[in-house]
């Protein structure tokens, strides 16, 4: 359980800084994944992607910036 109670503060802790509205850019967040994943050494380890959202996402990624998908 101290696990838990630990990685349950820190979700608990997470703010939204300023700037950002709190929209979803599920695109922006798999291309960072991919970064990760291919710089990360895991040596025998497997390395596994979790993907949770809330719904539809806000934003999208052009190439270059995020735009709203209003």
């Amino acid at each position: 359980t101290g696990t838990y109670t630990r990685v349950e503060s820190a979700i608990n802790s997470i703010s939204i800084t300023e700037g950002n509205d709190g929209g979803t850019n599920t695109e922006g967040g798999f291309l960072a994944a991919k970064r990760v994943m291919d710089t990360a050494a895991t040596g025998d380890r497997t390395r596994a992607i979790v993907f949770m959202t809330d719904g539809l996402p806000t934003y999208r990624y052009n190439g270059t910036t995020n735009n709203s998908y209003t």
